[in-house]
């Protein structure tokens, strides 16, 4: 199911736009910026066209799918409170990236790979926990 993909003129056109952090033929990401705006203007009861209108950006150029996509996808990020980090790239990311953007990557990465592992540490203790009083309520029998 994937989205119709842009023209060459369409990306040209949206690359111009200072929301957009980036944009090729398959895909288009917003700034968090704009996503912080796009969740409050949400909000307030407005369109998606309209907000994206205000902000020079050619509703008819996303199609109804990519703004319906972004729709959800702003209302979930703003439910993990994550509009300040930065996301984790597609393998989509253009090449032309900068040592400190690439340093920004990777610090993401690995905080997101700590987070990962402490969260399977106190999953595995539970297990172990939920094992040994299973274990002594069988034992009694």
């Amino acid at each position: 199911m994937s989205l119709d993909s842009l023209t060459e003129e369409e990306v040209k056109y949206l690359s111009t736009n200072p929301y957009i952090q980036y944009v090729s033929t398959g895909s288009v990401r917003f700034t968090p910026e704009f996503r912080e705006f796009f969740y409050q203007e949400k909000q307030k009861g407005r369109s998606s066209r309209e907000i994206l209108r205000e902000k020079g950006i050619n509703p008819n150029i996303l199609g109804d799918r990519r703004i319906r996509n972004l729709a959800y996808l702003v209302k979930k990020e703003h439910e993990r409170e994550s509009f300040s980090q930065e996301d984790i790239p597609s393998s989509k990311e253009p090449l032309e990236t900068s040592l400190e953007e690439k340093i920004k990557i990777l610090e993401h990465r690995l905080a997101y790979a700590e987070q990962e592992v402490e969260f399977l540490k106190k999953l595995r203790m539970a297990d172990l926990e939920a094992q040994k009083e299973w274990e002594s309520k069988h034992r009694q029998k």
